[in-house]
């Protein structure tokens, strides 16, 4: 594959010419009656700007011009068969082969440290109730798909989505019940640690970190522990009947040791 070929919409635009050669509103008019632009980012600069590109390199040429009325002139462009061959190679590769997407979630996750256990479980909350907005919408959008008859092979895109947002509500669900019991790291003491790293007094990942022996608590660590899981509810977020059930079930309370 093209090492410079990495924008979806130059794919998008490579896959509508393989159809037929079409002008850029036509384009992007197809892209938008198919659904596309809500997994590839269109906006008319960018798709000026990648024909241009792909215009450039010869995968895609000037077929014609059409005027109509007073209107301006539009361009058609074809695809080359040097750009069908890309194309197909391309998807080929991302099909086939999985890379870092570098999403914007797992970049917020390395920095959790920065704020408070309680602020991180709100947060976590809110974009559960996001997220279950997003699926109750996908799930719209296949079911008025399979009513009107289409084939499913149109609508894998939107299935692979609502897939993707239903492991990542499943986690975000593990996520707040770790951090509510305590237990978001194997260390017993995570809530310590957490607040630790919170102020400063340690650093993540580095040999700062509590010993094996350190992680021992005393009879105070543990009593402090307790008092905040205690005083915090569990929270578990599921979805029934296209609802969000928010679940907030108190802690038990433990004995303290004596």
């Amino acid at each position: 594959m093209d090492k410079k070929l990495s924008n979806p919409l130059a794919l998008a635009v490579l896959a509508q010419l393989k159809e037929r050669p079409m002008h850029p509103y036509e384009i992007a008019f197809q892209m938008r009656t198919r659904g596309l632009e809500q997994s590839i980012k269109l906006n008319y600069g960018s798709l000026y700007s990648v024909i241009e590109t792909l215009q450039r390199d010869e995968y895609i040429v000037v077929r014609e011009t059409q005027r109509d009325g007073r209107r301006p002139e539009r361009t058609v462009y074809a695809i080359t068969d040097k750009g069908a061959a890309v194309f197909l190679d391309w998807l080929r590769t991302i099909l086939a082969k999985p890379v870092n997407d570098f999403p914007q979630l797992a970049a917020g996750l390395s920095f959790v440290g920065h704020l408070s256990p309680d602020e991180m479980i709100s947060l976590c909350v809110e974009r559960i109730h996001a997220l279950t907005n997003m699926m109750g919408e996908l799930q719209y959008v296949l079911d008025a798909m399979e009513e009107r008859g289409l084939n499913r092979l149109f609508s894998i895109e939107e299935e692979y989505q609502l897939a993707q947002r239903q492991n990542e509500l499943d986690w975000m669900n593990r996520l707040v019940k770790d951090i509510t019991e305590g237990d978001l790291t194997t260390m017993r003491d995570s809530v310590r640690v957490w607040t630790a790293l919170l102020h400063g007094d340690i650093s993540p990942r580095s040999d700062d970190l509590p010993s094996q022996g350190e992680r021992d608590k005393t009879k105070e660590d543990k009593q402090q522990d307790q008092a905040w899981r205690n005083g915090r509810p569990s929270h578990h977020v599921s979805l029934e009947d296209s609802d969000v059930i928010l679940v907030r079930q108190g802690a038990e309370n433990d004995e303290h040791d004596d």
